[in-house]
C-alpha cells in the first residue's frame, strides 16, 4: 500500500500493521526528535479496545476533562488490531510526560501501549509488537536505541536522547505515575527492543515472530546442516521461548548461507 504526508491532519486515526509502520512513517514529514517516552494506558485495556472509537475516546478526553487543545496526545498507540496513529508526529505536541515534551526544535515522541501494566506484565508477543514500534519510529525520528534512564528502574536521567517509561520522566526522583504499570520493567522492555533492533540486521531479518512457528520453519536448514542430527527434535514443542526461538533462527538462517557458499565454492 502506497501511503501519503497526512500532516495535514492533527489527529490521524490510522491503523498499521507492524510492517506498514515505517513505510507510512517514510511518507511523513521528516523530523528531529530526541525521546522516546514508552506508556500504558490503564484504561482503556486491550479487552476494552475498540479501535477508532476508543482512541477518539481518548483524545476527546484529554480535550474535555484535561483541557488540552483537540488532538494534542501521544502520536503513536499500540493497539490489540495494530499501530494507530493519533496525534501527527511530524506536528508539534505539547503533551505527554511533564517536563518532557517538546522543547525548542526537537520533539519528543509517545508511544500509548493499550494495557493496564499494574495488572500484570505484557504476553511475550505483545511485548515484541511494541518493541518492534518503537524501534520503526525512533529510527524514522532519528532517536538512538538506547535507555536513558541511570539504573535498571530509577535515579535521574542521564540524557534526553533515547528511550524511557514514562515514570522515569520526573525531576528529584518524583515519580507520581507508575506508567507503563508495576509489572512492566525495564529489563525485558529493553530486552525486547534489542531483539527487536537485532531483526534490522541481515541474519534475523523480517522475523514476524520468535514463537513456535519461526522455529519450526527453520528446522529444515538446521536439519540439512547437521546442527540437528536426531530429526525427533523438530517436533519438540517449543512453544512461546522468544529467546530460544531467536537464537534457532539465528543459527537457521546461517545455516543456509553457509550452505549457499559451499555450494558457490569450486571444489577440489
Amino acid at each position: 500500500m502506497a501511503f501519503v504526508d497526512e500532516s495535514s491532519k492533527a489527529l490521524v486515526a490510522r491503523c498499521l500493521t507492524i510492517a506498514e509502520l515505517p513505510q507510512w512513517l517514510a511518507a511523513q514529514p521528516p523530523i528531529d526528535a530526541e525521546f522516546f517516552v514508552w506508556h500504558h494506558t490503564f484504561s482503556p485495556t486491550e479487552a476494552q479496545w475498540r479501535g477508532i472509537d476508543s482512541l477518539v475516546g481518548c483524545f476527546n478526553y484529554f480535550r474535555d476533562a484535561r483541557g488540552f487543545e483537540w488532538a494534542q496526545g501521544p502520536q503513536f498507540w499500540s493497539a490489540p488490531d495494530g499501530v494507530w496513529i493519533g496525534h501527527h508526529p511530524s506536528l508539534p505536541n505539547y503533551v505527554g510526560a511533564t517536563n518532557w515534551n517538546d522543547s525548542g526544535s526537537r520533539q519528543v515522541l509517545h508511544m500509548e501501549t493499550v494495557f493496564n501494566g499494574d495488572a500484570g506484565p505484557y504476553t511475550p508477543d505483545y511485548l515484541m509488537q511494541h518493541a518492534l514500534a518503537c524501534v520503526a519510529i525512533c529510527r524514522w525520528a532519528g532517536i538512538p536505541i538506547q535507555w536513558v534512564n541511570i539504573g535498571p528502574d530509577g535515579g535521574a536521567l542521564k540524557t534526553r536522547e533515547g528511550i524511557a517509561f514514562h515514570r522515569q520522566c520526573y525531576i528529584n526522583g518524583q515519580t507520581p505515575k507508575t506508567c507503563p504499570g508495576l509489572r512492566v520493567t525495564q529489563t525485558d522492555v529493553w530486552a525486547a527492543i534489542q531483539r527487536a533492533a537485532a531483526e534490522g540486521d541481515d541474519d534475523v531479518a523480517n522475523i514476524d515472530t520468535v514463537a513456535d512457528a519461526t522455529v519450526q520453519a527453520e528446522m529444515p536448514a538446521l536439519v540439512a546442516s547437521g546442527i540437528i542430527q536426531n530429526p525427533s527434535q523438530t517436533e519438540h514443542p517449543w512453544g512461546d521461548a522468544a529467546s530460544v526461538g531467536l537464537v534457532f533462527t539465528m543459527i537457521g538462517r546461517m545455516a543456509k548461507k553457509i550452505a549457499a557458499l559451499e555450494a558457490a565454492s569450486p571444489k577440489p
